[in-house]
């Protein structure tokens, strides 16, 4: 839905770069690894000016009533306590807030909802998604895309970079109707064989 580009967009008008905080990147079987490796992305972000992204918040910041063992809790501690001290902007971003640590909401400055993009916002993302040095063959309908595919913004994407690797792959230097159907049928086949999630994603921000 957006959530990530959200963030890019903020960073941006910040004059920030930004550090992705995921959750398999921080974990480690190792006790206290994973305490070390959270207070050092936020040391890093302070020291470099860098906005905090935490991509899929709810891996990161569930609800401690769910955790299964101590170090779990001990973890969403952690990562609450930086949050806490932290100066700079932050961004979570989730598609299942509702499994979110209610301790959270105190330290969130503003939330916005991402609904599902409509379907002339989606014609709009297929034609931005194309690369300028790109030409759009004839043929090529981006209303009619939309209006078969009620994909969110990210599948749209990884359509459209599906389609392109078609076209590179064929050594063409324009992408045709035929090409992002193709892109579009792999991402949907994707999305049926993946566990459903939710539609709706949220932005926290600190």
């Amino acid at each position: 839905t957006g959530k990530s580009m959200l963030a890019e967009a903020v960073a941006s008008m910040l004059g920030k770069k930004m550090l992705v905080v995921e959750y398999p990147k921080i974990m480690s079987r190792w006790v206290g690894e994973t305490d070390k490796k959270i207070s050092q992305a936020f040391r890093s972000a302070k020291e470099q000016n860098l906005m905090l992204l935490m991509d899929e918040a709810d891996s990161l910041l569930y609800n401690r009533s769910y955790a299964g063992q101590e170090h779990d809790i001990r973890f969403v501690n952690e990562m609450l306590q930086e949050l806490d001290n932290f100066e700079g902007v932050a961004a979570l971003t989730t598609n299942m807030d509702d499994l979110l640590d209610p301790a959270l909401e105190r330290r969130i400055t503003f939330r916005v909802k991402l609904d599902e993009p409509n379907e002339h916002m989606r014609t709009a993302l297929w034609k931005a998604h194309i690369p300028a040095n790109i030409a759009v063959g004839g043929d090529v309908d981006f209303a009619a895309l939309a209006k078969q595919y009620e994909f969110s913004g990210g599948y749209i994407r990884n359509a459209v970079q599906a389609a392109l690797r078609r076209v590179l792959l064929d050594n063409k230097e324009t992408i045709t109707m035929d090409d992002l159907l193709f892109g579009a049928k792999m991402e949907k086949d994707g999305i049926f064989n993946k566990q459903k999630r939710g539609k709706i994603g949220f932005v926290a921000m600190q």
